[in-house]
């Protein structure tokens, strides 16, 4: 048998080529490759070797050659800082804790555990824990400043990871646990330049976290398949101001996808675009979260924000504004889940098994968007906005709340909202395809105390309004109070709205009187009221406006026309009102009313003194209580009128 020792037996060796390679390397450089920390004296139980310190022996590792080193299961307890240079892999093994020592990461302490230095590029660590050891941690791992300072404290809370400089980081598969501060942080400011260039943090998981977990301004960053729980200020154990949630950053281009969130006092996702670039957030879960649930500054990025299922938000589930800049962005919202937007109390941690301080609502943060913003399923400020097949349910405030230019709201699911279903100010707007149900129960919550099914206020060119479905409402179906040079509204079904308060199922007042650049048009509409307090179509104060094909059955009247211009009234059917048909009242111009049908009303087709020309034909009036017409006032057609009214 063979007596050599390992020693001669590696010598005799000498230095082989492995299969498949071409060089031949000694088996001392090849067990160089990847290193094991016990190899050097390290201890993995909870306890420091004699001599040198854990610390200590862990850097001498990482001074090596060695670009791999090697973790295996253990407690590592370190008591001082570990600078990592460059082309460094941490492998963790999955039973590895890397923990800070009792007292070591102590509030203003400044220590941290990892310390990348200034511009080191290709780092890695997978695998196993990283464990701050107390609700007082300072950072974890951390990346100095510009000066280089990684050995002393600079200008820093305490945290987890801090990015400055450092090129192609990636975190993949770490638990974060027990800090006072940030997981991952980067301190540098993002001028344009490299810092932060390439940041990928995977299938981490973040567990008692008092700051963000991760924070700064990362040029590309991708953040995937986390799970985050108990983040921010839960316990009240720090200031009510710590932020708290998964990502808050400044970037270029960033992607935020499949991530599990629970329990943030802050915004859970909070992105800052900064130059043209793009970024994506989707098919996260986030629940309970302090403020926004996702909130985008866009800075003229472009954003996609899909597939999300947001839970419970003391402020927007989702925020997107352009945050006061020239070049905006463009914006899609899409596929999202929204629902039970209300601040959460006693809410229970299976995992510790101890209820959580009470998450509190924001703050409004009126220098950026305003009263109107506070409390909506999704709100936003920005141009280019696409708002596509979101469902939002239990929505405490308004659903979707849109300002700013080019906006599109379409085919989504909005139900059981105490506030208004869509409430918009914007320029260019487009509200089509869309169900409410149940909307505006309550208009002390609601901004505004709008508590319409679709509401749309302001200046804007181009208002269209189509195919919705509107039923059970506590105010208008659809109130358009507006200046807009074209107001299409068609094809809408409204039911069973202004329950508790409103003017009528459809509500098209201009602020002028009337306005000369307002063109409307309502037609092939459907509305159907169980009561009869209210009207189906009122309009007031437009010049030119066409209202035909409708169907308007119950309620106090079926068409109100109040101090229009000129217009056509054409082919509607109204049925089962308990005042007039058709009523034309005011300063109207020239009115056109032809071909309608009233059935069971006090009266059919009337216009009051004050119009100037009414022609009147092809219009049918029965089952009236008082008479079927009344023309007073106005110069009319009488041949046409007595011949061709029925």
């Amino acid at each position: 048998s063979d007596t050599r020792s390992l020693a001669t037996w590696t010598r005799d060796l000498g230095t082989p080529i492995a299969t498949g390679s071409t060089t031949a390397r000694s088996l001392a450089d090849r067990f160089g490759d990847v290193v094991n920390v016990l190899d050097y004296g390290v201890k993995n139980d909870g306890t420091e070797p004699s001599g040198d310190s854990n610390a200590t022996r862990i850097q001498s590792v990482i001074n090596s050659s060695a670009t791999t080193i090697y973790f295996p299961d253990g407690v590592y307890n370190i008591n001082a800082e570990l600078s990592i240079p460059s082309n460094k892999n941490f492998k963790l093994s999955e039973g590895a804790i890397i923990r800070a020592e009792d007292g070591f990461m102590t509030s203003g302490s400044g220590n941290s555990m990892f310390v990348f230095q200034s511009d080191a590029t290709n780092i890695t660590i997978t695998g196993g824990e990283i464990d701050g050891n107390s609700t007082q941690a300072s950072d974890l791992i951390i990346w100095p400043n510009a000066a280089g300072n990684s050995t002393s404290p600079f200008s820093r809370a305490v945290m987890l990871i801090v990015m400055q400089s450092n090129d192609n980081v990636t975190i993949d598969g770490v638990k974060f646990k027990n800090s006072i501060g940030t997981a991952i942080k980067e301190f540098g400011t993002f001028s344009g330049g490299n810092n932060g260039n390439f940041l990928t943090v995977k299938n981490c998981y973040f567990d008692n976290i008092l700051g963000n977990c991760i924070d700064g301004e990362i040029k590309n960053i991708q953040v995937n398949n986390n799970t985050v729980n108990l983040i921010g200020d839960i316990r009240g154990t720090i200031s009510a101001g710590t932020k708290g949630g998964l990502l808050v950053v400044k970037t270029k281009y960033g992607i935020c996808s499949n991530n599990f969130i629970r329990q943030t006092t802050d915004s859970s996702i909070y992105i800052t675009g900064s130059g043209f670039g793009s970024v994506s957030v989707t098919g996260n879960n986030i629940r309970y979260s302090g403020k926004d649930a996702i909130k985008i500054l866009e800075s003229s990025c472009n954003s996609v924000i899909d597939s999300n299922v947001v839970i419970a938000a003391g402020s927007s589930c989702i925020g997107v504004y352009d945050d006061g800049v020239t070049d905006k962005g463009q914006s899609i919202i899409s596929n999202n889940v929204v629902g039970f937007v209300d601040t959460p109390t006693d809410i229970l941690d299976p995992l510790n098994n101890y209820s959580a301080k009470t998450i509190t609502g924001c703050n409004n943060q009126s220098s950026l968007w305003g009263t109107n913003y506070e409390r909506t399923a999704i709100g936003a400020a920005a141009s280019g906005l696409l708002i596509d097949g979101n469902k939002i349910t239990n929505c405490i405030g308004v659903a979707i709340n849109p300002v700013e230019q080019n906006i599109v709201i379409q085919n989504n699911v909005i139900e059981n909202c105490t506030g208004a279903g869509c409430y918009v100010q914007s320029t260019d707007v487009t509200v089509a395809n869309n169900l409410f149900y149940n909307i505006g129960s309550n208009n002390s919550t609601a901004p505004l105390g709008r508590i319409q099914g679709i509401a749309i206020i302001g200046t804007n060119d181009r208002v269209i309004v189509k195919n919705n479905q509107i039923k059970l409402c506590g105010g208008d179906g659809i109130l358009c109070e507006t200046d807009s040079q074209l107001v299409n509204i068609s094809g809408n079904i409204i039911e069973d709205v202004a329950n508790s308060s409103g003017t009528a199922a459809i509500y098209v007042n201009s602020s002028s009187s009337p306005s000369s650049t307002f063109q409307l048009i309502i037609n092939e509409n459907q509305i159907r009221n169980d009561g009869d307090t209210i009207r189906g179509i009122y309009i007031r104060s437009v010049d030119d406006l066409i209202v035909s094909n409708n169907i308007v059955e119950n309620g106090t009247e079926g068409i109100r026309i109040d101090a229009c211009g000129e217009m056509t009234i054409s082919s509607n059917r109204i049925k089962s009102v308990t005042a007039d048909g058709i009523r034309v009242s005011g300063t109207t111009n020239v009115a056109s009313v032809m071909g309608n049908t009233v059935d069971a009303a006090n009266r059919g087709v009337i216009t009051d003194s004050g119009t100037s020309l009414v022609t009147a034909f092809g219009n049918i009036s029965t089952n009236t209580t008082t008479l079927s017409y009344a023309f007073n006032g106005t110069t009319v057609k009488p041949a046409v009128l007595s011949d061709s009214n029925i």
